[in-house]
């Protein structure tokens, strides 16, 4: 499970906001400690993912140069919504698979949201989280980099998998 992650924005408040909506939750400013405290960074801002505050994301301001960022994240809220968040930041937002085709062993969708050119948000509603962390269970993508198409666990007495060729074949 992730903790806490920090990810870089040229309005890090505006993102953390839009972070704790998606969740239900609440972002707030990073006070300004600037006493030596490492995780004193002013103008940054903390959306908590739980109301709890097991985890978070902190949002610090963009300097040039930055390395692309990509973060999934989950929502209670609808496909719909997501997308009616997104246009109200006027930010493109749009249904992405990821790892291929449906039916790909480990294929799932995701709401890509382009929050910046440097940064997106892969956002998962609850069915797509679902549906996510069945397809991308190890056995699953182990087999898929086998050139195997599996539909269902092997037995536990089944044995290994060959070793896994690289680049990946896909199943025909």
């Amino acid at each position: 499970m992730l903790i806490d992650t920090t990810i870089h924005a040229t309005e890090p408040e505006r993102v953390a906001r839009f972070l704790a909506l998606l969740w239900g939750t609440e972002a707030m400013p990073i006070p300004d400690l600037s006493g030596g405290w490492p995780g004193s960074w002013p103008g940054s801002w903390i959306a908590f993912a739980d109301a709890g505050g097991s985890a978070s994301v902190l949002v610090r301001e963009a300097l040039l140069p930055r390395p692309e960022a990509r973060v999934a994240i989950t929502t209670r809220l609808s496909e719909t919504a997501v997308h009616a968040l997104a246009a109200t930041e006027t930010w493109a937002s749009r249904h992405e698979r990821r790892f291929g085709e449906a039916g790909n062993a480990v294929g799932h969708a995701v709401v890509a949201v382009t929050v910046e050119p440097f940064l997106v948000l892969e956002v998962l509603p609850e069915a797509m989280a679902a549906a996510r962390a069945e397809a991308m269970r190890p056995w699953r993508w182990g087999a898929m980099l086998a050139g195997l198409v599996p539909t269902a666990r092997p037995a536990k007495a089944a044995p290994a998998l060959p070793a896994m060729p690289f680049p990946a074949r896909r199943a025909a």
